[in-house]
């Protein structure tokens, strides 16, 4: 198995190796190859790779499309996109109530451990949760929560 991983980053380098090594155990023949940016995202489009390591974030929205269906526009590495993830996604994002959301929700999970091509690692949250208006001008982003913290306004009498 061709393995790729973008070499910018040594913590992803290194948690690739682990996988590797891993593979290898239960009798994989698996080789990583490091390559920089431009070669790993050329790699990506042309699929001259076997299994590799990645990294995307979901918007604030949790639409899993880019993902899961097929694409040019998606995030469909190897054309492993299935179409039957479509209404799953779609019931996913109508959902309103709190009961409705959880039933989809558990719905998607359950049809993306069975069909989707990728293993999730690790999943980070950056968001903010509080009392409605008890935080203004707050703007979390990719790179940290605390974006601009100093900007914040937090009216401690709407927090309970």
């Amino acid at each position: 198995m061709d393995f790729i991983v973008n070499i910018e980053n040594s913590q992803k380098v290194a948690a690739a190796h682990k996988i590797a090594e891993s593979l290898i155990q239960f009798g994989f023949n698996v080789s990583v190859r490091e390559l920089q940016w431009s070669d790993f995202v050329e790699a990506l489009e042309d699929g001259n790779f076997d299994m590799y390591y990645g990294e995307t974030q979901l918007g604030a929205d949790f639409d899993f499309s880019p993902l899961l269906l097929p694409g040019e526009e998606n995030l469909d590495f190897g054309d492993t996109g299935n179409v039957a993830f479509r209404p799953l996604i779609q019931s996913f994002l109508a959902a309103s109530t709190p009961e409705d959301i959880s039933y989809t929700g558990e719905q998607l999970n359950l049809a993306i451990t069975q069909l989707a091509p990728f293993i999730p690692i690790l999943y980070k949250r950056y968001a903010v949760y509080s009392q409605m208006g008890a935080v203004a001008y707050a703007e979390p982003s990719q790179s940290g929560i605390f974006h601009n913290f100093q900007k914040w306004s937090i009216d401690l009498m709407k927090l309970n």
